[in-house]
């Protein structure tokens, strides 16, 4: 029987830095990794919101990438 095994997870922050000439939303993405695979979502949400004030723009969505192995 075939099994997941969580390889990694990667935490990703989209921020909102302005417009651009055609009045379109400019998002930067900034990703964070070696994220532990057994950190829990309300964790990483926490961590993203701290990480997202240091930066000027807004925040617009907070993601967390996981990476899956399938064993069988």
């Amino acid at each position: 029987m075939a099994t997941e095994l969580m390889k990694k997870k990667v935490l990703a922050l989209n921020v909102e830095e302005g417009m651009d000439e055609n009045g379109e939303p400019i998002i930067k993405r900034y990703s964070y990794t070696n994220v532990l695979p057994s950190a829990a979502a309300q964790g990483l949400h926490d961590a993203g919101q701290a990480l997202a004030s240091l930066y000027a723009g807004t925040l617009t969505t907070i993601e967390i990438v996981s990476t899956t192995a399938v064993q069988g």
